[in-house]
């Protein structure tokens, strides 16, 4: 990424709050853990290192022009509602995700089991 580029995705992150979304989705990732396995997880993570493989995805999908549209839009009162909602946005789609996949693991689970009895 050049050294523009970067400079512009620092201010996207900073108007956009990238960081809260990051840590609302990790720290939702963690939620049915027992405490000493969050603690242990949690010493191991920094947002700036996700930040910095985040960093990669937006270089590759957006172009200086199209960080800065983001920045100005960021900037507009949709914009901020935007940033305000976008980390319970990304906390209620990783539940709704989680739940849909086990969801489908049950029925996988039981049409194997049922697959199992007709092939014995």
């Amino acid at each position: 990424m050049s050294p523009e580029k970067l400079n512009e995705f620092k201010k996207l992150n900073q108007v956009f709050n990238l960081d809260s979304i990051v840590n609302a989705v990790f720290n939702s990732a963690l939620t049915d853990l027992p405490d000493p396995i969050k603690i242990l997880v949690k010493s191991k993570f920094t947002t700036e290192q996700l930040l910095e493989k985040i960093i990669a995805v937006y270089d590759k999908h957006l172009t200086l022009e199209d960080i800065q549209a983001l920045i100005q839009f960021y900037n507009t009162p949709i914009g901020q509602k935007m940033v305000s909602i976008s980390p319970q946005i990304a906390v209620d789609m990783i539940t709704i995700g989680q739940q849909w996949g086990e969801s489908i693991a049950k029925e996988v689970i039981k049409d194997m089991d049922q697959l199992r009895d007709y092939l014995n």
